[in-house]
């Protein structure tokens, strides 16, 4: 079972027991017992077999099941927060393909310090992947001196890795963050050498290329614990390791550990646990810090894409799991200023949101309340402008999209649009289109979201494994193709061909979808013009689900793209439903993808166009 949905019960496989535990001074030959009904105590001259005998050279102990008794340094004190043991590590065997150290279940232990030398007898077990001993006796035999850490390259194998579990260690010397999507929950970030991970599939194509991708990411990251095994958000008086209101741990920025670190495994993750069994000492050095504002894009006219990550104004108490937003009056208050300090900073005439409560089924006789309430918000916020709201929702979802637009910059032209054809939509949110003038140009933007990587549609439809496309591709790759359709006939009835297709597509760079919608003429604007920005972070790796294509015609107008990385990077600790403590009224971590925002020159260009570019770059290419 994984830590991130049992780390109360389990984490590092420490297998709850009554022991008894036993005492040796430092001059003592026998040990001293806690219980009077203990049974016989080990001295600390007492015949041992090597630690490294006990872990052998596979991910399992070939003695599982038997009593043995080790003897050796301890190297880490992880008996507070719940793992309710120690770590403890001899001189070697000699044998470089075995573990030195191992995990004891000791949660009865007397008090110990990192270097002192103990005997240790104990039942050996596999719990969640991890080698361990659950102590009957534990002999003190005075004070030492830790060892010196023993290097952990990265990349490693597995296999290097399984050689050092147990052992204090010294990974590289910068590790950058890659997800900290446990941090707020569990007090985990995931590291990796080289630099952020990318999403196997926004790297190469599904299948064995994505797949080395996947275990070449693998091989390069591990995840940092704050040595406790309760979840932060069940303990009132404690907070998030790390955090602070000014300064979160962000994905791109790099770890300097305080202090010393030993490995274990668990549920398949690779730890590093602080030896003292805290998160003191350790630091982040803001090598990605906050950004501002959004960055400039260029042109005369700003279109973004902002998926809101169920904006609700209904609650569960009311309509249960189809509302998923907020769940009290204050939390949506919290949710709402992020969001509206989110839009407004953005600075866009048209504006694409994705995820925002669909009034129209909830409340029919208020079928725009959640957008118009939204949008209340906006025009409090942005008292230059006045926004409204294109009138159209999704047939049936709980969640739709929306487009909405400042009043005193563009114009709707004619009535916006859903497709006929609703089929391939059955489990994705509906597109809608709208067409608008902006000084006296036309140009039509789509509103988009694509059924999700959750769930299950079928063998033909899924892509499951490591490199591949995730479940329901084939699902997203029908959409796509209905959605190119769909924009043939809105641009063929506007009589203008520039279109604008926005929002989160659910699908990486090199995934079928994209390459539906690329095929058929569209520009796929992110790895053009913001190559390494990237709006979401999934399982560690760093990739775009939310895309911006435009048509040819569009394309040579496109001065400019960005991705504005204020959620993505941040820990849930920052969410209107998180820490208290952390809470403020600003745009970070207003939602779970990042928004983007796109230049557009509505007048005749004054430099080259991004289609110049694009010539240029196929130039290049060809020779």
């Amino acid at each position: 079972m994984s830590p991130r949905t049992t780390r109360s019960a389990v984490r590092v496989g420490v297998t709850a027991v009554v022991l008894t535990v036993a005492v040796l001074s430092a001059d003592a030959l026998t040990a001293r017992t806690t219980d009077a009904a203990a049974a016989e105590s080990v001295a600390c001259t007492a015949d041992v077999r090597s630690i490294g005998s006990v872990q052998g050279s596979g991910e399992t102990s070939r003695l599982r099941g038997d009593v043995v008794t080790v003897a050796g340094t301890v190297v880490g004190d992880l008996r507070d927060g719940g793992f309710d043991g120690l770590v403890v590590q001899d001189g070697g065997d000699s044998d470089r393909a075995t573990s030195d150290g191992v995990f004891v279940s000791a949660p009865d232990a007397a008090r110990l310090r990192l270097g002192d030398q103990v005997v240790v007898r104990g039942k050996v077990s596999e719990d969640e992947g991890l080698t361990q001993l659950t102590a009957t006796t534990v002999t003190d035999c005075g004070p030492g001196e830790l060892p010196a850490a023993t290097a952990l390259p990265l990349p490693a194998s597995e296999s290097a890795r399984e050689a050092r579990e147990g052992m204090l260690v010294e990974p590289p010397g910068s590790l950058r963050v890659t997800d900290v999507h446990e941090l707020g929950r569990y007090g985990q970030v995931m590291l990796a050498a080289g630099g952020p991970l990318t999403a196997p599939t926004e790297a190469a194509e599904p299948g064995r290329a994505a797949r080395a991708v996947a275990e070449r990411n693998a091989a390069r990251s591990l995840v940092l614990d704050d040595g406790r095994a309760t979840d932060p958000d069940t303990v009132a008086a404690e907070a998030p390791a790390y955090l602070t209101a000014k300064d979160p741990v962000r994905v791109g920025d790099t770890a300097v550990l305080g202090q010393p670190v030993v490995l274990l495994h668990t549920s398949g993750d690779w730890l590093l646990e602080p030896a003292d069994g805290t998160a003191e000492g350790t630091t982040f050095t803001a090598t990605n810090p906050r950004p501002a504002a959004p960055p400039a894009v260029g042109g005369d006219l700003r279109i973004a894409d902002f998926n809101v990550r169920n904006y609700f104004v209904d609650f569960p108490s009311e309509f249960g799991d189809d509302v998923r937003g907020a769940t009290t009056t204050a939390e949506l208050a919290r949710q709402q200023a992020k969001i509206v300090s989110a839009i407004t900073a953005l600075d866009a005439d048209v504006l694409t949101l994705h995820e925002i409560g669909n009034s129209a089924v909830l409340t029919p006789e208020t079928p725009y309340r959640a957008l118009e309430t939204l949008l209340a918000a906006v025009d409090a916020a942005d008292r230059d402008h006045r926004w409204a709201h294109v009138r159209a929702h999704d047939p049936s979802d709980v969640i739709t999209n929306a487009i909405v637009y400042r009043t005193g910059v563009v114009a709707p032209v004619g009535r916006p649009r859903l497709p006929a054809d609703l089929t391939a939509f059955d489990n994705g949110r509906v597109p809608i289109a709208q067409t608008f003038r902006a000084q006296g140009e036309l140009l039509t933007v789509i509103a988009n979201h694509l059924k999700s990587k959750s769930g299950a549609c079928g063998a033909r439809r899924d892509d499951p494994g490591p490199g591949g496309a995730g479940s329901c591709n084939g699902d997203r790759e029908a959409q796509a193709r209905a959605l190119v359709a769909f924009a043939e006939d809105v641009a063929s009835d506007a009589g203008d061909p520039d279109v604008l297709l926005t929002g989160d597509f659910n699908a990486f760079r090199y995934e079928d979808p994209v390459d539906t919608v690329t095929a058929a003429g569209y520009t796929d604007l992110g790895p053009l013009l913001a190559p390494g920005q990237h709006s979401f972070v999934f399982d560690g790796g760093s990739g775009s689900l939310d895309r911006v294509f435009a048509s040819p015609s569009m394309t040579e107008k496109v001065t400019g793209m960005a991705v504005w990385d204020v959620n993505a990077a941040e820990s849930d600790a920052y969410r209107f439903d998180g820490w208290a403590r952390l809470y403020a009224a600003d745009p970070y971590r207003s939602s779970d993808h990042d928004p983007t925002v796109v230049g557009v020159l509505t007048g005749p260009p004054a430099t080259a166009s991004i289609a110049d570019l694009l010539r240029l770059l196929v130039l290049a290419a060809g020779r």
